[in-house]
């Protein structure tokens, strides 16, 4: 009765009236039906008060809340806050509502599990003659367990470390990708910044994630600064019981660092260099950078010195269309290296140049030229004239280390930081502090003067492109516009240093230094430029659609450049505080995403609200200009700033004309909506991250989803192993190799080397229609032998029936992939995709070698490997004696930093597709227009593929070897033709 009363004199109290789930507009018809005046009066009113309340009762969060009648069709409502009551209002006209009505309400909100209660509705309990029904519902939220682990692990941190007291604060944390339970892990991350209150925050830069794979564990690291001292709780795998608590200072001592290593293990060097590296204000690029890479070095540090000299010196002249089959995957530069130096990463990372962004950064062991891991190659290229810019800048590490060991006194011998990745290895366990002083002391140098230790050893005009495909390869033929062929298809030759340096072009006219002064914005007015992005467009949707937009709502998107573009050389995160503060949207919610951009991009801002309809996306889009401090919000044709670019209006290639020349003219236009509308299908956590590194949605990306997952599955880690993947086959899919299996070109357990079209076809019995995607090897550092098998590809087929838009069919296949990568029906979905592995075959160091130096004398690294015999591994590894012993290749954790990785991974129990014919799979510098099968047809063979539990088929009888003292034996590589010698560019 007292709730009746209540109601009944709210309205006094109402504080905001919005629209329902999805934020639909004031003024529509409250009911699923159209209704005139004359029928208002004789509906009746239903109204149904909903309390919500929350295990953590300092979480102010608005909660979504949906209605559905008992046939469960959604019902439109009126959502009133009340003040008294502290409580929620749903008035709604249903037709033939009566007493003793069902509805079901939905209730959700971030890091809490949604909950569904039936309420029946009946009269009030004092006013008979109140035609309306009335019902209340109280919701008791329970939180998610990786939501209660955040706040309770950052709890602990604070207990112990005393956030309050300290200069600043910083977490760093592989909470995301990794699984706990089954279940993604961003949970934590949003239970870490609501517990931190305002201390850890997105904009603020002082919240790493480091970059692991659904296997791994959950780990958490806080550090407080207090003067020139840090320290550290670190939390392992989702306990709440510290594994270490003490200093993590660079003049930690030796002893020092010796307990630390050996209560945190290997995670002790990224946890302490990411730390130390932030308390020197280390851009937050950088560190993003090195949270990607896995841990701040040299290495990483040289290659964002190198970006600086490059854009000082060689700034983007024009975007270049490089690969047509995705519109957005425009770059200034392409990057040819030697994988396996850490600035390869930082590449990746704060250029926005991927190998899936068309092979924009490629290469492979190509050091018999000359060439070096310090090296790079930078190609500036206009597509248009059809030439280039081509630039090898390197890091003088010698010169650095001379410098550091000079000024500091300290002596080389004692220094231990191995750069040589050849036994791919990611961990980088290090017995002393020397590496550590080393970083810290470099971040001090380039932060004065970035380019002191970067050489530019080379810096050419005039690359035509017959040297531009002789470094970068061509899967195809490039034919002239009348079908001619002008340049044939060739293998990638890599970073040639000899080549590149005998083509005598003329020296580059190397670009003027602007002297631009730095900006001097503070945070705060960092801030309030994302504060007022966010009330600019509350004030558009309003105006234009009489939608008030509400805060927390999960049905509004914002997609920002922010965190990643730079203006006045000031980096760009806090506008994303600014957006929280107005909207409550951020990343661990799902509904801010930074896209991914290089730093001269302009700030822009993108407001998506998803219609109950599931299918309309009304959009706002919006920059910022650093110099007018005003926004420019695009506008349509018909003079609107609100437009549809969901699914109906991707299917009229006149509103795409309109939208992406006069809306999203800033060439943001697909990597904006494509992973907008990948989102409105809620894509697990791993595939949006995915995809936003990426920096757009396509078909083409998917594959490594799949493929991801069946090496999780299939080939587990144990013991020291390590991933390493030549790709051959290199489009967007690589991109999702590299973010969620743990391989990077940085750590050398990524390369590339474009094969040709028929090298890569009807090579695997098995599927005679797929296509040979790359060779994966697991390694083991340790024993020095792996175990490598090719992994082959078969796309999946999809109906594109009433779909006439290249931009419609697209989204269709995305959307299927997001389905079918949720194990969820599609009904567009022909037949699925299969992937198989050929035999695993043991190989040695030897051989290892000549596979990421492209395979031996013809340049192909899968021929390789199918020339090799098939051998137990008892024929690589002897003991002494002649006896066999194997391990079982355990590496467990008892509290003295060792790491578990179980056999677990993204399992599939249903079928998964994709759609691609062999025309859209011709992966070439000018690839297809229509990417991944968007002219299809249904005639191809339908294959299944089951994922219900890790197959057994691939793996060896003899047990895994960790625990194993042997030596190789290789004599019999030279009867085989596996070493070379003088032999061409890559010659041993």
């Amino acid at each position: 009765m007292i709730f009746a009363l209540a109601m009944c004199g709210a309205v006094a109290a109402t504080e905001e009236t919005t629209g329902g789930e999805g934020g639909l507009p004031v003024d529509q018809p409250l009911s699923g039906d159209e209704v005139n005046d004359a029928d208002i009066d004789e509906l009746i009113d239903p109204i149904i008060g909903v309390k919500v309340n929350y295990e953590y009762a300092n979480d102010v969060i608005n909660p979504g809340i949906s209605l559905k009648d008992a046939e469960g069709k959604a019902v439109d409502f009126t959502k009133t806050y009340d003040a008294v009551f502290q409580g929620y209002k749903l008035e709604f006209l249903y037709p033939g509502a009566s007493e003793g009505s069902k509805f079901k309400v939905i209730v959700s909100a971030p890091g809490y599990k949604t909950q569904e209660q039936e309420v029946t509705v009946g009269k009030h309990p004092t006013d008979l003659a109140d035609p309306n029904l009335y019902a209340n519902v109280v919701f008791n939220m329970v939180a998610t367990d990786n939501y209660r682990l955040g706040r309770e692990v950052t709890k602990k941190a604070n207990e112990l470390l005393n956030f309050g007291t300290a200069d600043k604060v910083l977490c760093i944390t592989t909470a995301g990708v990794p699984k706990r339970n089954g279940t993604t892990s961003e949970d934590a991350i949003e239970g870490i910044i609501n517990q931190s209150n305002g201390l850890i925050t997105d904009g603020q830069g002082n919240l790493l994630l480091l970059k692991k794979t659904p296997v791994d564990p959950v780990d958490f690291a806080f550090v407080v600064k207090r003067g020139n001292q840090l320290l550290l709780a670190y939390f392992y795998n989702g306990t709440l019981t510290p594994s270490y608590v003490g200093t993590i200072s660079a003049s930690m001592t030796d002893a020092q660092w010796t307990n630390a290593n050996h209560k945190i293990g290997k995670d002790t060097y990224p946890v302490a260099s990411l730390a130390n590296a932030w308390a020197v204000g280390t851009p937050t690029d950088l560190l993003k950078a090195a949270a990607f890479h896995g841990h701040m070095c040299d290495g990483t540090i040289s290659g964002y010195a190198m970006t600086e000299v490059l854009l000082k010196y060689f700034p983007p002249e024009q975007e270049t269309l490089t690969h047509s089959g995705a519109p957005a995957d425009k770059t200034a530069y392409r990057v040819i290296t030697i994988p396996g130096d850490s600035k390869d990463d930082a590449f990746l990372t704060i250029l926005n140049i991927r190998p899936g962004s068309g092979g924009a950064l490629s290469g492979f062991d190509t050091s018999e030229t000359g060439a070096t891991q310090q090296m790079a190659a930078f190609i500036r290229w206009n597509d248009v004239l059809k030439t280039g810019t081509i630039i090898v800048l390197s890091f003088n590490r010698a010169k650095f280390q001379q410098d550091f060991f000079a000024e500091t006194g300290l002596s080389p011998n004692q220094a231990q930081h191995d750069h040589n990745h050849d036994d791919v290895t990611q961990d980088h366990v290090h017995t002393n502090m020397y590496p550590l002083k080393l970083t810290t002391w470099l971040l001090g140098k380039l932060n004065q003067f970035p380019e002191q230790y970067i050489d530019i050893l080379l810096d050419k005009d005039g690359l035509n492109e017959e040297a531009y495909y002789y470094l970068l390869g061509s899967a195809s033929e490039i034919k002239n516009p009348d079908g001619t062929v002008r340049i044939e298809s060739k293998e990638a030759a890599g970073l040639d240093l000899t080549y590149i340096a005998g083509l005598g072009l003329p020296d580059a006219v190397r670009a003027v230094p602007a002297n631009n002064p730095v900006g001097t914005l503070t945070p705060q007015q960092m801030k309030q430029i994302g504060i007022d992005a966010a009330n600019l467009a509350k004030e558009i949707f309003f105006n234009e659609k009489g939608i008030i937009l509400e805060k927390d709502d999960r049905d509004l998107l914002v997609q920002t450049s922010a965190g990643y573009v730079r203006f006045n050389g000031q980096l760009t995160d806090m506008t994303m505080d600014g957006i929280f503060e107005v909207l409550g949207s951020r990343l661990s919610r799902y509904t801010l995403l930074p896209m991914h951009n290089a730093p001269w991009k302009p700030l822009y801002f993108t407001f998506t609200l998803r219609g109950a309809d599931g299918v309309t996306m009304d959009s706002i889009y919006m920059s910022y200009d650093p110099e007018t401090h005003q926004f420019w919000v695009g506008t349509s044709e018909d003079g609107k700033q609100v437009n549809d670019i969901g699914p109906n209006a991707l299917n009229v290639q006149a509103r795409i004309n309109d939208l992406s020349r006069n809306v999203f003219k800033e060439g943001n236009w697909f990597n904006i909506q494509s992973i907008a509308n990948a989102w409105r299908n809620n894509p697990p956590f791993e595939q949006l991250m995915t995809f936003l590194y990426h920096d757009h949605a396509c078909p083409g990306v998917q594959p490594g989803f799949f493929i991801v997952d069946k090496v999780l599955t299939d080939f587990p880690l144990s013991g020291q192993e390590n991933y390493f993947w030549i790709a051959s086959s290199i489009y967007c899919k690589d991109d999702s190799l590299i973010y969620l299996m743990g391989i990077s070109p940085g750590s050398g357990t990524y390369m590339s080397q474009r094969l040709l079209n028929e090298d890569l076809l009807d090579n695997n019995a098995a599927l005679p229609s797929g296509t040979d995607e790359g060779l994966l090897v697991i390694w083991d550092p340790v024993n020095k032998v792996g175990r490598a098998v090719i992994v082959t590809f078969e796309w999946a087929r999809f109906d594109m029936t009433g779909l006439t838009t290249n931009e419609a069919r697209r989204e269709a296949q995305i959307a299927g992939f997001v389905a079918l990568y949720k194990n969820e029906e599609f009904a567009r979905m022909i037949s699925p995709v299969k992937i198989e592995t050929t035999e695993p075959k043991y190989i040695t160091a030897a051989e290892f070698d000549l596979i990421k130096q492209g395979g031996g004398a013809d340049f192909n690294s899968h021929d390789f490997l199918r020339s090799l015999p098939f051998r137990t591994l008892s024929d690589l590894i002897q003991v002494p004696g002649g006896d066999h012993q194997h391990g079982d290749g355990g590496h467990t954790h008892d509290g003295t930093g060792g790491h578990t990785h179980g056999p677990g991974g993204h399992v599939h129990t249903g079928t998964v597709g994709h759609s691609h014919t062999h025309a859209a799979h011709t992966h070439t510098h000018a690839a297809p227009e229509l990417e991944a099968g968007e002219e299809l047809s249904g005639d191809e063979k339908a294959y299944e593929v089951s994922k219900t539990q890790p197959s057994t088929e691939n793996q060896s009888d003899v047990p895994v070897y960790a625990i194993i003292i042997g030596i190789l034996a290789i004599g019999g590589l030279a009867a085989f033709g596996f070493l070379r010698g003088g032999f061409g560019l890559f010659g041993k």
